[in-house]
């Protein structure tokens, strides 16, 4: 259980660098991967 908490933790800032400022996960505009990313981190 420990080592899927360290995998989501490196997923998420993964993702949160992807991120970033722009609210989007590709070229700061709403694709597929944002409702994904989304639902992925519920």
């Amino acid at each position: 259980m420990e080592a899927a908490y360290g995998r989501i933790d490196i997923a998420m800032t993964h993702l949160d660098r992807l991120i970033g400022d722009s609210n989007h996960v590709y070229h700061e505009k709403r694709t597929i991967a944002d409702a994904y990313a989304y639902v992925m981190s519920l």
